[in-house]
């Protein structure tokens, strides 16, 4: 392969880019950038072992939760190899109405392969330690060590709640998009990002490990184990809650982040 260093290209024409399918993506490294035959969109890695982004759905975004800057150090959490349902109920981790939900970010532990991760918007109930899903993504986790990870909604290999004009991709917004609304769907009007932390029934582990800070605190973490709950967020469906009944206002700031636009 050539190396460029430098290099202009004067023309009124066009460069074109390397173009292959969404299985065909190589291993994303800094500054990648390809054409996604699948999706029809361009393809962006913003870091090493990370997934790739939507180069469209970069755009013009704010960051809520755990910056990705500010996903190091921290220890590992829901490590134990049992997949737990989990909310960040605070206010670093909490949606703004009419924005447009456009992707995740992590720093995992998971060496293996073949699990999943699901995120989610939940809302809120009257009852204490409750939430309703409102919208879920559920993703292939990517096999890496100690590093933040990217997730763009366009990935998702499963969604729930997403409308149908939002499943596929347009000149205005990039499939699997979510807005969050402005008034109570199921419960008190108040939405959170929560997750799944392993989904292991589309491979053979569950080993996977989400990180949080170390010695900080801030944190308002409730959760519970998906056997606890007795279903996947797919086996609750859209308006389903589960209650988090084995930790509450616990913890450290999860290193757990969203993207999202106006």
């Amino acid at each position: 392969m050539a190396s460029l260093n430098g290099l202009t290209v004067n023309d009124t024409g066009n460069l074109t880019l390397p173009s292959g399918s969404t299985g065909t993506r190589p291993s994303a490294a800094v500054g990648q950038i390809r054409h996604n035959s699948t999706t029809t969109l361009i393809d962006f890695a913003q870091g090493s072992g990370s997934a790739y982004y939507d180069l469209r759905a970069l755009g013009s975004t704010s960051i809520g939760g755990v910056p990705p800057a500010s996903q190091m150090n921290g220890q590992v959490w829901f490590n134990n190899n049992t997949p737990y349902y989990g909310v960040e109920n605070s206010a670093t981790f909490q949606y703004t109405a009419n924005t447009i939900v456009q992707g995740f970010s992590m720093r995992e532990q998971n060496t293996t392969t073949n699990t999943s991760h699901w995120f989610m918007v939940v809302e809120a109930s009257s009852t204490a330690y409750r939430y309703h899903i409102v919208a879920a993504w559920r993703f292939r986790a990517v096999v890496n060590n100690n590093s933040t990870v990217y997730y763009s909604v366009a990935d998702a290999v499963q969604v729930m709640g997403i409308p149908a004009n939002f499943t596929t991709n347009t000149d205005n917004y990039v499939k699997n998009q979510f807005l969050i609304p402005s008034a109570a769907s199921y419960g008190n009007g108040s939405y959170y990002v929560g997750w799944v932390s392993s989904d292991p029934r589309f491979g053979n582990t569950k080993s996977s490990a989400i990180y949080n800070d170390s010695g900080a605190s801030g944190g308002a973490t409730d959760y519970n184990t998906v056997d606890g709950i007795g279903y996947y967020p797919d086996g609750l469906g859209v308006g389903g809650y589960f209650l988090c009944s084995n930790g509450r206002d616990t913890g450290n700031r999860m290193h757990i982040s969203f993207n999202y636009r106006a």
